[in-house]
């Protein structure tokens, strides 16, 4: 079987990501990031300790899942399958937040620093999406807006995002190492790590937990259609349905693929990506699947 180097580039989005001033963040997120409601006005802490943790399933058709509930509520994975439509309610009141959550984030910006605003605002969505990775849980409203965030500001997210999908046994990131890859600097020894281990599971033969990567996937649809108003937001979340559609032969490789790389052509995990397409590459466990998978 052919070998590609699928080592997962490194390299920033835009050369200047950890460097953009608010006026580039304004510009980024758009004129809604500064016109954005102020969240103490929209929603009392009452109503916050009344939500939080609820399940989003539990009110559907007894108390309408409003623009102010979603964000605080859980989210089901198995009701995100049954709701991916642009047209659900509570993807509609996601959708209310991201101008909220874009003007929260540049104030954070302009106040502490980028680095740690990201991690502030974003740290209990990526450990969430571990967790429902690995143990069954579900992701709260508001990570389907910081999880797309996190990944565009800090790219060693996403290589995590997708290691907790791969290492379906915990056997080379368990514990607090995913968080580490997350968010600590990528010394020569972490990415020579993330290198052999994606390798590793490239030649693996043994058969993946496939519903694993569609419920990955379903949430990362998800996501895409919450935070489309501002697209740089989707570039991230597109290649990484590119990239586990590929891995896992789940269908519409290239459409997700080339969705990124029209937001944004330097896209690297898009490239590697459409590389594996044009040259016939697959994970080894495929060569026994003749067929796509099922959805």
């Amino acid at each position: 079987m052919a070998t590609v180097d699928i080592e997962l580039d490194k390299k920033a989005v835009h050369s200047c990501i950890d460097d953009f001033d608010i006026h580039s963040l304004t510009e980024i997120y758009g004129p809604s990031a500064t016109t954005a409601g102020d969240f103490d006005s929209i929603v009392g802490i009452e109503d916050v300790e009344s939500l939080a943790g609820r399940e989003i399933a539990d009110i559907n058709g007894k108390i309408y899942p409003s623009k102010e509930c979603c964000y605080f509520m859980s989210i089901p994975t198995n009701y995100v399958v049954k709701h991916c439509k642009d047209e659900s309610a509570w993807i509609q009141g996601l959708q209310y937040w991201v101008s909220i959550a874009a003007k929260g984030f540049i104030e954070g910006v302009a106040q502490y620093g980028k680095q740690y605003t990201v991690q502030r605002f974003t740290y209990r969505a990526v450990n969430r999406w571990f967790s429902m990775a690995s143990n069954e849980t579900d992701l709260a409203g508001s990570d389907f807006i910081m999880i797309p965030l996190a990944m565009f500001h800090n790219i060693n997210v996403r290589d995590a995002i997708l290691v907790a999908i791969l290492d379906e046994n915990d056997e080379w990131y368990g514990g607090e190492m995913l968080s580490d890859l997350a968010w600590l600097p990528h010394v020569p020894e972490m990415s020579l790590n993330l290198r052999h281990f994606l390798e590793a599971k490239f030649a693996q033969n043994e058969t993946p937990k496939i519903s694993r990567a569609v419920k990955a996937r379903k949430l990362l649809e998800a996501m895409a259609i919450i935070v489309q108003e501002i697209p740089e937001l989707t570039v991230q979340v597109y290649a990484l349905i590119a990239y586990i559609s590929w891995w896992f032969r789940l269908g519409d490789v290239a459409h997700y693929a080339n969705r990124a790389l029209q937001i944004d052509p330097d896209c690297s995990m898009a490239k590697i990506v459409n590389s594996a397409i044009e040259h016939g590459i697959e994970p080894a466990w495929l060569d026994s699947h003749a067929t796509p998978q099922e959805e």
